[in-house]
């Protein structure tokens, strides 16, 4: 949702109760973005969203995007057993 500054003056209590719900807001003044306002999340607190929500509001929000189609299984590119140790002994 978006609000003006005049109207985030008037209607402060409904705007608190849409980011409650998860909604971002944006506040507008003369036209411009100047703040956005979402509701604060614990990890600590266990906030109860799944990965998937998770990752759905990180696309909406538009920090993640999704691949276009699915992948493939991955596969190791080399098969021989202990190259994983000795990589992690030479890096240290």
């Amino acid at each position: 949702m978006t609000y003006t500054v005049e109207e985030l003056r008037e209607k402060l209590d409904e705007i608190l109760q849409q980011v409650r719900a998860g909604e971002c807001v944006e506040i507008l003044e003369n036209g411009q973005e100047i703040a956005r306002i979402q509701g604060v999340r614990s990890q600590a607190a266990g906030n109860g969203d799944s990965l998937e929500e998770r990752l759905r509001q990180l696309e909406e929000e538009g920090i993640i995007i999704s691949p276009s189609e699915p992948r493939g299984e991955l596969v190791p590119l080399i098969d021989a057993p202990g190259t994983l140790a000795e990589f992690l002994e030479s890096r240290q």
